[in-house]
C-alpha cells in the first residue's frame, strides 16, 4: 500500500527501527552519558569547592605571610634599636673612659707643672735670698764692721748663759772635750768667753779659735752638734729668710 509515493510498510519499518535504535541508545548510551555528565558535574563542583578552599587557604597563607613580614619588620627594627642602644651605651662608655683618662693626664700634667712651679719658686727664692744677702753685705762692708763686732761680742757674752741653759739638752757634757770659737776679728779677750762656757757646762775643754772674715762681725760657737751663731752674716741670713716669707 502506497500513500502518495511512500511505502507504508517501509515507513513503519523505519519508524520501528528508529524507536528500537532509540531504545537501544537509551539503554546503552543515555544512562552512562547522564551518569558521566553527573559525575563530571560533581567533579566540577568538587573542583570549584577545592578551588575555593585553596583560595581561602591561599588567603590565610597570604595573611600569615604578611603578618610574618610585619613581625620580621618589627624584629628588624627591635634588633636595630637594640644595637643602636648598645652602640650608644658603648660610645658613652668610651667617652666616659676617655674623660677619665683625660682627667688623669690633666691631673698628672698639673701635678708635674705644680712641681716645676714650686721648684722654680724655690730657685727664685734662693736666688732672691742670695741677692738680698749679697746686696746687704755689700752695703754692710762699707760700715765700721770692727766696731759693730765689738758690740755683737758684748751682747753675745751677756746672752750666752741663757742660750746655753736653753740649749743644754743638745750638749752631751759627758762626751764633750772640745769647743770651737769662730770670730770675724781676732779676740782681744777670749778667756772671758771661754770661762762663761765652761762655767755653764761645768767642765773644762780644749779650745780652737779661728778667724773668719766672712762672718763680717760677731762670733760663732760650736759645742759638739750645737752651733750658736751670733754673727752679722747669720743675722743677715735671718733677715733674708724673713724677706723670703713675705
Amino acid at each position: 500500500m502506497d500513500i502518495k509515493g511512500i511505502n507504508l510498510l517501509t515507513f513503519l519499518f523505519q519508524v520501528i527501527n528508529f524507536f528500537i535504535l532509540l531504545f537501544i541508545l537509551s539503554r546503552l548510551l543515555y544512562k552512562p552519558l547522564i551518569t558521566f555528565i553527573q559525575k563530571r558535574k560533581e567533579e566540577l563542583n568538587k573542583c570549584f569547592i577545592d578551588a575555593e578552599n585553596i583560595k581561602k587557604q591561599a588567603e590565610i597563607l597570604k595573611k600569615q605571610y604578611e603578618e610574618k613580614l610585619e613581625e620580621l619588620e618589627r624584629q628588624k627594627l627591635q634588633i636595630f634599636e637594640n644595637y643602636k642602644r648598645e652602640a650608644e651605651l658603648e660610645a658613652q662608655k668610651i667617652i666616659e673612659k676617655a674623660k677619665v683618662e683625660a682627667e688623669k693626664i690633666f691631673q698628672k700634667e698639673k701635678a708635674l707643672l705644680q712641681k716645676e712651679l714650686e721648684k722654680a719658686e724655690l730657685i727664685i727664692k734662693e736666688k732672691t735670698k742670695e741677692l738680698v744677702i749679697k746686696s746687704i753685705e755689700k752695703g754692710v762692708r762699707t760700715l765700721p764692721l770692727e766696731d759693730f763686732h765689738e758690740s755683737l761680742l758684748k751682747k753675745f757674752k751677756l746672752e750666752l748663759p741663757d742660750l746655753l741653759k736653753k740649749e743644754s739638752p743638745r750638749i752631751n757634757v759627758k762626751t764633750i772635750t772640745k769647743g770651737e770659737i769662730i770670730t770675724a776679728f781676732p779676740l782681744e779677750d777670749d778667756k772671758s768667753l771661754i770661762e762663761i762656757v765652761e762655767r755653764e757646762i761645768k767642765k773644762s775643754l780644749s779650745w780652737e779659735i779661728t778667724v773668719d772674715p766672712e762672718l763680717l762681725s760677731g762670733i760663732k760657737l760650736k759645742l759638739n752638734g750645737l752651733i750658736i751663731d751670733f754673727s752679722l752674716k747669720a743675722q743677715l741670713k735671718r733677715i733674708a729668710d724673713i724677706f723670703e716669707e713675705i
